[in-house]
């Protein structure tokens, strides 16, 4: 694991896919489709339990679909290792006990024999991180930073934020949200799942609304609004 300069990714895409989880009859997806835009933020929005979490696992490849094509760049993360190694899934904040920041990279350096180890103190100091501080004495926030600095510390080029500042507070999101635009300056692809509604329309470049598996709604940041997208999420509600 190391900073390689790989190509930014031109595609990610999701072909007749249908997925249900061992033992379930019910379906999460079926014949499922969809583009998602690389190289900018793509914001997805829905109730809980809707399918947001098992996509964004499908996507990363730790899912295989029952039937359908996932593909990064015309390959399957799921069973291409190069492919899954440019995908990274952050979810939630992260939390430790009483390991130290220098001590997680103490252990990656240990784990992998190609380690960029001045790669991953460079991610610690652009992300303002103190390499003795114990990560448990630490704001959610600051956690949070320390998370997606640990995601980027393989150089991927997808990055999975699921509910990337729940819980934190309105400063600590703003330097989040910083973060997460330098990432697709420096030519990342970010897809964000959140419930917060002022954050998906603030964050993407493009919006998908999800409901039971399905994308039901898909608009633009610039056709963005909270009117728009909170009637798409009650008409689907309601079977419409």
């Amino acid at each position: 694991m190391h900073n390689e300069n790989m190509e930014e990714i031109k595609s990610i895409s999701m072909q007749n896919v249908t997925f249900s989880y061992k033992g379930k009859k019910r379906y999460v997806f079926e014949d499922f489709s969809v583009d998602i835009e690389p190289n900018h933020i793509t914001g997805i929005i829905g109730r809980n339990g809707q399918g947001k979490t098992t996509l964004m696992n499908l996507i990363a490849g730790k899912f295989e679909p029952d039937e359908g094509i996932i593909e990064i760049d015309g390959k399957n993360p799921a069973t291409d290792i190069g492919t899954a190694k440019r995908i990274v899934y952050v979810a939630g904040v992260m939390s430790y006990s009483e390991i130290k920041l220098k001590k997680i990279i103490e252990e990656y350096r240990l784990m992998y024999e190609k380690f960029d180890e001045e790669f991953a103190y460079k991610l610690m100091e652009l992300f303002g991180l103190n390499k003795k501080a114990k990560i448990k004495n630490l704001s959610k926030g600051y956690r949070q930073r320390i998370g997606i600095a640990q995601a980027m510390i393989g150089n991927p080029k997808v990055l999975i934020l699921d509910e990337p500042t729940r819980g934190i507070d309105v400063g600590a999101k703003y330097e989040i949200y910083c973060i997460i635009n330098d990432l697709v300056a420096a030519g990342k692809s970010v897809i964000m799942i959140s419930s917060e509604l002022p954050e998906v329309l603030g964050m993407s470049d493009r919006i998908y609304i999800m409901n039971e598996g399905k994308f039901v709604g898909e608009v633009s940041k610039e056709e963005a609004t909270s009117e728009l997208i909170m009637s798409k999420i009650v008409k689907s509600g309601k079977g419409a």
